[in-house]
């Protein structure tokens, strides 16, 4: 579930949740893979924000946060836990010719 805030005609906030309910259905190789749990994988929630502005034609900065909540998770079969809150910053700056 996302949303779109345009602040101004420079600045976008966004916003989204991304979620799965718990699962417990494996494909035969992930149940022979020892990382996976057999009993399947509980649901998880995390929410993300990021801001974006335009501060010239050809540079843009983003300033985000990931998994604000911090929650503890993985993708359903995926085996590997996903990364815990995180914060960063972006630059892109376009050449013209």
């Amino acid at each position: 579930i996302a949303a779109d805030y345009s602040v101004n005609n420079v600045w976008t906030v966004s916003s989204d949740v991304v979620f799965a309910d718990q699962q417990n259905d494996l494909a035969a190789s992930d149940i022979a893979d020892s990382r996976i749990n057999p009993d399947g994988t509980p649901g998880w929630a995390n929410w993300n924000v990021s801001a974006r502005g335009r501060l010239m034609p050809e540079l843009t900065l983003q300033l985000f946060a990931h998994n604000l909540l911090n929650a503890d998770y993985r993708e359903h079969g995926s085996g590997i836990e996903a990364a815990g809150r995180g914060f960063g910053v972006g630059v892109e700056y376009r050449w013209r010719e």
